[in-house]
């Protein structure tokens, strides 16, 4: 999975530094010859999606110059970076939230919730 996953990766990067559509045959078949067979991780692939994510917010053209492909990938890359955004937003307020009502607590009360 890791290896199409990095394959997929490289095809769209390839497509967005100008190298012309990806194939659809290509996504998903794990073949592209920096990630087929090289025992990659996934640090690997976080690698190579901080690259395409940084193509793709340089580049001021028109989206739909991409193929579907790489526009499929750009908006669900979008979304689920706004998905982490709003989790770590949520999990900072509750932090915040608990810590306020951990400072309200008297040293007794502390004491009785093993605090």
């Amino acid at each position: 999975m890791l290896e199409m996953n990095l394959s997929d990766t490289y095809y769209l990067i390839e497509e967005a530094e100008g190298g012309g559509h990806v194939e659809p045959n290509d996504i998903g078949d794990g073949y592209h010859p920096k990630a087929y067979n090289k025992g990659l991780k996934k640090k690997d692939l976080d690698k190579a999606v901080a690259k395409l994510c940084t193509l793709m917010q340089r580049d001021k053209r028109i989206t739909s110059t991409y193929s579907l492909e790489l526009q499929t990938w750009w908006r669900d890359h979008q979304l689920a970076d706004k998905k982490k955004l709003e989790h770590d937003l949520q999990k900072e307020k509750r932090r915040h939230a608990k810590q306020a009502l951990m400072d309200k607590l008297t040293p007794y009360e502390r004491e009785l919730l093993d605090l």
